[in-house]
C-alpha cells in the first residue's frame, strides 16, 4: 500500500475516466498502429489495481505464407474486430504443439514446451505456463488462473489474477447461449467492487461497464458496415463472407458526454479515431489513409501516412517498410518537420539492430544495438553515433539466468568508461519456487572513471519478519499463500561501501494481505498506517507520522 520511501501510493477509489487516450504509435513490423482508451482505474489492496483498458490494434488480417491464406479477426478479438478489453486468453497451437498467451493489449507471446506440462516464453520475459494446472506465472511472482472456454479444449480465458500476497481479482463470464466464452459478466476487484458488463438483449453486443449505479462507459454500434476485401494470389478462410454486413463498434462515451469515434475503411479496419468533447466538437484526431479495396493487395492492408489533428491543425507523418520476402527488414517514419527515424531488423529474428535519424539529407545519429541471440534474446550493448563529430556513446548489459540485467557498463563520448552498475537478485530455493524471479538483493555502483571505486551499495532484505495478522475474513484474498512474498522489509545503506561499513537500516513491515503498515523514514522518524474492515483492509483509516509532534490524518473515502 505504501512506497519504501513511506509515501503513501494509490489512495483514490475509483478514477472515472475521461483520461488522456494513448495516441497511436505504430507497430513497426505489423505495419500496424495501436490506440489506448482508459476506461477504469481502481486502486487495489497492496497495490494489486484493477484497470480497464479498450484497446485497439489494426492488424485485423492474419496471413499464412505457407498456405498462402489470410485470415480476418484470426486472433477472436473482444468486443469487436481490432479491438481487446478484458485481461487476454490463452490459445493452443496444435500445429507447432506450442502455446501462445495474447495478453490484454493483444501482445502475443510463445510459450515453448520446456518440460512435461510446463511451457515458458522464448522473449526473455520468462513467463510460465503450466498446462496441468492452468496457470500463468510471472517473473514477479504474480498467478493467473484459466479455465477452457466451453467447449473449445484450445482455448482458456483468465478467471483470477492474483499476487504474491495472495490479494486476487476474479473475473467471470456470460453463461447465456448466445456466448462465444470471452464475454466478461463480472470482474472482482481485491476491495470487493464489482464491475460488471452489460450487452444488448437482442444483438448481444456490449453495451456499457457499471459498477451499481455508477457507469464507466457506454458503446455504440453500426450493423450495417459491409465488408469488403480484395486479395491477390490469397485464399481468405475462416472469415465472413465478402460484402458481408457486419455489427462493429463505432464509439464509446463517458458519463460526462466526451466520447471516442471511430470511422471504418475497407477490410474490417479503423481508419480514423476521433475524441469528442460532450457537444460533439472534435478535440483531436487521427487519420491512416489505409487503402480501399477496390485495390487488390498480395499481403495485409497497411498505411503510408498518419494524419494528426490537435484541435487547430493537421500534422502528417510519412511511413515506409521494407521487407525482405515477407519479413519487415526496415521501417522509415517521416515526421512533419522532415526528419526521419528509420529501424532496421534483422529478417530472422526481428531483432531491432539499428535506428538512424536524419534530416536535410544527413544522418545525424545512428544507433547501432547488439543481442544475445538463442531462446531467450536480451540486448548486449547499445552504441549510439553522433555522425557529424563521430563521437560515440555505449552502453553494455550483462543478465542473469532468468534475463534480469545484472550488470550496466557505461561508456560516455570517446567511448571512455564512466559507471558500472551490479545487480544481484533473489535466488533462494522457496522463492524460486514461488516462480518470484525479479527481487534484487543487492545494487552496487563503481566509478570507473580512473582505478574502479566503489561509490555506493544498496542490500534488500525480503520477507525478514512475519507479518502482522488481521481480524476479520478479508474478501478476495487467499490465506494458503507462500511465505516468500518478495516483500522488502529491510533496505540496508552504507556511509563506506567498500566495507561495507557505517549501515543505515530502514526496516518496513507488512499485514499478512501485504499492506505496508509501518516504515522508518528519514531523521529516525517512522510512518504509520492502520487498516480494518471498513475498507476491506484496503485502504489506510488512519496515517500517523512524526514523532514529537505527532501527525495523524484520517481518510474518508466515498
Amino acid at each position: 500500500m505504501g512506497g519504501a520511501d513511506g509515501s503513501l501510493q494509490g489512495i483514490g477509489i475509483a478514477s472515472v475516466c475521461p483520461q488522456p487516450a494513448r495516441l497511436s504509435s505504430p507497430a513497426h513490423r505489423s505495419q500496424s498502429y495501436d490506440y489506448t482508451i482508459p476506461i477504469v482505474h481502481i486502486s487495489g489492496r497492496s497495490g494489486l489495481d484493477l484497470d480497464l483498458t479498450l484497446y485497439y490494434n489494426s492488424r485485423a488480417w492474419n496471413i499464412d505464407w505457407t498456405r498462402n491464406q489470410a485470415t480476418f479477426n484470426a486472433d477472436r478479438d473482444f468486443p469487436s474486430y481490432g479491438f481487446r478489453l478484458g485481461y487476454g486468453l490463452i490459445e493452443y497451437d496444435s500445429s507447432n504443439s506450442e502455446w501462445a498467451l495474447i495478453e490484454s493489449d493483444g501482445t502475443k507471446r510463445q510459450l515453448a514446451y520446456t518440460a512435461t506440462n510446463i511451457y515458458v516464453t522464448t522473449d526473455a520475459s520468462y513467463i510460465t505456463w503450466n498446462s496441468s494446472t492452468n496457470i500463468v506465472y510471472y517473473k514477479s511472482g504474480t498467478r493467473i488462473f484459466y479455465q477452457a472456454f466451453p467447449s473449445q479444449a484450445t482455448l482458456f480465458r483468465p478467471t483470477k489474477i492474483e499476487d504474491t500476497n495472495g490479494n486476487y481479482i476474479s473475473i467471470s463470464y456470460r453463461t447465456d447461449t448466445w456466448a462465444q466464452g470471452q464475454e466478461i459478466n463480472t470482474i472482482t476487484d481485491t476491495i470487493g467492487h464489482v464491475i460488471t458488463f452489460n450487452y444488448d438483449t437482442t444483438t448481444h453486443v456490449l453495451s456499457s461497464i457499471v459498477q451499481g449505479s455508477v457507469t464507466y462507459i457506454t458503446f455504440t454500434w453500426r450493423s450495417d458496415y459491409v465488408f469488403a476485401y480484395n486479395f491477390s494470389g490469397l485464399t481468405v478462410v475462416n472469415s465472413p463472407a465478402l460484402n458481408a454486413t457486419l455489427t462493429v463498434l463505432t464509439g464509446c462515451t463517458y458519463p460526462n458526454g466526451t466520447q471516442y469515434a471511430f470511422t471504418y475503411g475497407g477490410w474490417g479496419i479503423v481508419t480514423e479515431v476521433q475524441h469528442l468533447s460532450s457537444s460533439s466538437q472534435v478535440r483531436n484526431s487521427i487519420t491512416y489513409d489505409f487503402p480501399t479495396a477496390a485495390t487488390a493487395l498480395t499481403d495485409a492492408p497497411s498505411y503510408a501516412h498518419q494524419s494528426v489533428f490537435d484541435g487547430v491543425q493537421t500534422n502528417s507523418w510519412t511511413y515506409a517498410t521494407t521487407l525482405n520476402g515477407h519479413n519487415v527488414t526496415s521501417t522509415a517514419v517521416t515526421d512533419p518537420m522532415g526528419t526521419t527515424t528509420k529501424s532496421n531488423f534483422d529478417a530472422t529474428t526481428g531483432l531491432l539492430t539499428s535506428v538512424t535519424v536524419a534530416s536535410g539529407g544527413s544522418t545525424l545519429r545512428t544507433i547501432a544495438n547488439t543481442w544475445n541471440t538463442g531462446t531467450n534474446p536480451t540486448l548486449a550493448s547499445s552504441t549510439v553515433t553522433l555522425n557529424d563529430s563521430g563521437q560515440q556513446s555505449k552502453m553494455a548489459f550483462l543478465y542473469d539466468s532468468y534475463a534480469n540485467v545484472r550488470e550496466v557498463q557505461e561508456y560516455d563520448y570517446g567511448v571512455r568508461y564512466i559507471r558500472r552498475t551490479t545487480t544481484t537478485y533473489q535466488t533462494a530455493s522457496g522463492y524460486i519456487s514461488a516462480h518470484i524471479y525479479d527481487r534484487p538483493t543487492s545494487v552496487s555502483i563503481y566509478d570507473e572513471t580512473g582505478v574502479e571505486l566503489l561509490k555506493a551499495r544498496t542490500d534488500f532484505v525480503y520477507d525478514g519478519a512475519t507479518p502482522s495478522t488481521v481480524s476479520g475474513s478479508p474478501a478476495q484474498w487467499d490465506s494458503t499463500i507462500s511465505t516468500n512474498r518478495g516483500n522488502v522489509t529491510t533496505v540496508k545503506r552504507y556511509e563506506t561501501p567498500s566495507g561495507p561499513s557505517g549501515e543505515i537500516d530502514r526496516n518496513f513491515q507488512y499485514d499478512q494481505l501485504g499492506n505496508l503498515i509501518q516504515a522508518d523514514l528519514d531523521c529516525c522518524t517512522r510512518k504509520i498506517w492502520t487498516f480494518d474492515s471498513t475498507t476491506n483492509w484496503s485502504y489506510p483509516v488512519t496515517i500517523t507520522s512524526g514523532g514529537v509532534p505527532q501527525l495523524t490524518v484520517s481518510p474518508h473515502y466515498s
